[in-house]
């Protein structure tokens, strides 16, 4: 089974992404910040998948992106200007969603990154 790991700053957009993970059959951690998701990244089960705020995660992003290249990150957020996701690119994300954004646009990012 997959796992991701959802690190957003609202509650109501984590349980959103959740359900529609959980849907997709993987298996959901949730956490509030970086420095409490870092207990799950490294270990013998780390997720497969990380979602993360690209507005609350810019700076220590880069570096846990660094140190972890087998976990495909992906930014979620409302920003939409090309040169904000090319800046979330360029710190090391591997795919960038747009808010807000629906189960199928979910499935084809998953499947863009081969765990679908």
């Amino acid at each position: 089974m997959k796992t991701a790991l959802i690190v957003l700053d609202s509650k109501a957009m984590t349980f959103i992404l959740q359900k529609m993970l959980e849907d997709l059959g993987f298996s959901v951690f949730v956490r509030s910040d970086l420095e409490t998701a870092h207990d799950l990244l490294g270990q013998e089960n780390s997720p497969d998948v990380v979602f993360l705020d690209k507005t609350i995660h810019e700076e220590p992003t880069a570096s846990l992106i660094q140190t972890f290249p087998n976990i495909k990150f992906i930014y979620v957020s409302k920003e939409t200007a090309p040169e904000q996701i090319q800046a979330a690119l360029d710190l090391g994300a591997t795919e960038y969603i747009m808010k807000p954004f629906d189960h199928d646009i979910l499935q084809s990012k998953l499947s863009l990154v081969g765990l679908l």
